[in-house]
């Protein structure tokens, strides 16, 4: 994925494969089990190194009931 924006928290969870995060300016290895945190608005690439298999989570923000 080329770089670009959310305009709310993330979180990426990688399940499997290999892949390269940037993060504003930081670089990332990630690889199965790897969490990545992203903050709304920074910008980021994903680069696969090879087959991915990851979990994207966009955090609303909302009311949590019980």
């Amino acid at each position: 994925l080329s770089e670009h924006t959310a305009a709310m928290p993330a979180i990426m969870h990688f399940l499997s494969g290999e892949a390269d995060v940037t993060l504003g300016s930081d670089k990332i290895a990630a690889a199965p089990g790897c969490w990545v945190h992203m903050p709304p608005h920074m910008p980021h690439s994903i680069h696969a190194k090879t087959p991915v298999v990851m979990l994207l989570l966009l955090l609303k923000p909302g009311v949590v009931k019980s």
